[in-house]
């Protein structure tokens, strides 16, 4: 346990893997199941997704984020569905509080990622987030499996859901965040505010600690 987020091993069906540990399935079914119906959050490790994706989808995002203003407004999105920046104060995850201190660049296959993506200024972007996109669609997949075997389901049960995944009939977004410094906060007003992602899942890679959780018992 981490505080109180399950802490999960997926190295038996983890995305490296052509069929799951036939012998580790089952527990990682009954954990996943656990969680899911109890605290509804989990930490996942070994899940296949290689190190190196990670860090180059970190990198680049990064390299993005601190160019300046004014170049990366050329690239502001139209809505998140439609890829591209965001910039801070845009965003108000809790319509309570105060704009969100936050940037955000969201990517999807279904917007115009010629228009969005900012070739000139940082090329290895389109890659690393095309690269991470499709780790994270495999890891998808498999994560619905195993939710539906832990609900008695026949395994593609959640997955015609998602038949769209990667093309333009599917409104999945990628997103990669970044918290500037800022000098002045307004009351009340967080990095993000309190909220429940819309959707089926969320895979979120935190590089340093901040989220906050809470759950209804």
């Amino acid at each position: 346990m981490v505080g109180s987020i399950p802490v999960i091993d997926f190295s038996a069906y983890s995305i490296d893997r052509n069929e799951p540990d036939s012998d580790g399935i089952q527990k990682v079914v009954d954990e996943v199941h656990e969680a899911l119906t109890t605290v509804g959050f989990l930490y996942l490790i070994n899940h296949g997704i290689p190190e190196a994706k990670v860090d180059a989808m970190y990198s680049s995002s990064r390299r993005f984020f601190e160019l300046p203003e004014e170049t990366k407004v050329r690239y502001t999105s139209i809505n998140v569905y439609e890829g591209g920046y965001d910039y801070m104060g845009k965003e108000r995850c809790n319509l309570e509080r105060p704009p969100d201190l936050k940037q955000t660049f969201n990517y999807t296959i279904k917007g115009d990622i010629d228009r969005y993506m900012p070739d000139k200024e940082v090329p290895e972007l389109r890659t690393s987030i095309h690269d991470f996109w499709d780790q994270c669609a495999q890891l998808h997949e498999r994560l619905l499996i195993v939710i539906a075997r832990g609900l008695n389901l026949e395994e593609n049960f959640f997955i015609k859901f998602y038949k769209g995944l990667g093309t333009e009939s599917n409104n999945s977004i990628l997103r990669t965040l970044y918290y500037p410094a800022v000098s002045v906060v307004k009351e009340r007003q967080l990095r993000c505010g309190e909220h429940t992602d819309y959707g089926g899942i969320t895979l979120l890679f935190q590089g340093s600690p901040g989220l906050e959780v809470v759950y209804m018992t």
